[in-house]
């Protein structure tokens, strides 16, 4: 009897080891590692001061919001400098601490600028095409634009931090609807900031101060929710961006000075923090790209972060 209870309890260890074997293996290979990055603090060509959010048009040239210097700047997928324009001000193509940046499937490049109470619309190259008002009061508040994301209509969604809600706009402005109110029930928000669209149009937000992220329908229904306040997997503090990928997996980086990774249910997958540097990130927007990388903006180091699955 002895034995048998000996041999029993030596598979179960065995199967118990194999399966963390696994599990590790599968940690790892779904972690990620940095590849490379470019910038630094500066005025100068290629050099950011506090970038913002970061964007890919469909030839791959990568746009960032240069939010303290008041200007955007373009990029090859590899960091080269391209063109760049703006400068701070409030006339047309000027820019106040800009935020959120999206690229429609024409090229038009959208740009939040939440100081002026605006949406600027311009070329690939920088010319400027129009831009509308956020703050009309019919909208859900006076207009405080954060996030943007944007769907294969080129129909524009905007995050108010400010008024709680989320607003559908087409691509010269007209407002179709919008959604919410501050609150902590299913549809409603605490300051949401992210705001980005799936392959299947559903949308998805950042809602900041209720510590989740809510899933929507492209007219705003809700369908789900999940995350709450905390530092293990699948909880956050304060998370104020995310992204989506070419498979519907989400992205999530909050306080916690993290990125999270989740199905579009939102199951956990994996995360990862810095491991390279004691100092904290001040991260702003990332995009992944059509081979996987994932790219981040550093604010507080003033630089873009390319990173790679292990697989890779």
């Amino acid at each position: 009897m002895g034995r048998k209870i000996w041999y029993s309890s030596a598979i179960f260890l065995v199967v118990c080891i194999a399966v963390f074997i696994l599990w590790q293996k599968y940690k790892e290979e779904n972690s990620y590692y940095l590849v490379t990055r470019w910038g630094r603090e500066g005025k100068g060509e290629g050099e950011f001061y506090l970038p913002h959010s970061i964007a890919f048009d469909d030839s791959g040239y990568i746009y960032i919001s240069d939010k303290n210097n008041h200007r955007i700047q373009k990029f090859t997928s590899d960091g080269r400098f391209i063109t760049k324009w703006g400068k701070k001000g409030i006339r047309e193509g000027e820019f106040k601490f800009e935020e959120g940046i999206v690229i429609d499937r024409l090229g038009y490049v959208y740009v939040v600028d939440p100081y002026n109470h605006r949406i600027q619309k311009f070329t690939s190259e920088g010319k400027f095409v129009l831009a509308w008002d956020t703050k009309k009061k019919n909208e859900c508040g006076n207009g405080f634009p954060e996030g943007i994301a944007i769907d294969d209509s080129n129909n524009v969604y905007i995050a108010d931090g400010m008024f709680h809600c989320i607003k559908k706009f087409t691509s010269t402005g007209k407002l179709i609807t919008r959604w919410g109110r501050k609150g902590m029930g299913d549809g409603e928000f605490n300051a949401p900031r992210g705001v980005k669209i799936d392959n299947d149009g559903f949308v998805y937000v950042a809602d900041m101060r209720n510590h989740r992220i809510q899933k929507f329908s492209p007219g705003g229904v809700f369908i789900a929710k999940w995350g709450r306040k905390g530092d293990a997997e699948g909880e956050f503090h304060l998370p104020f961006g995310l992204t989506v990928d070419k498979e519907n997996y989400i992205y999530v980086h909050d306080s916690n000075h993290r990125i999270q990774k989740f199905t579009s249910s939102g199951d956990y997958i994996t995360g990862f923090k810095r491991v390279d540097s004691d100092r904290l990130w001040y991260m702003g927007g990332m995009a992944v790209d059509d081979s996987g990388y994932l790219y981040v903006v550093n604010g507080y180091e003033h630089c873009v972060m390319k990173f790679a699955p292990s697989q890779k």
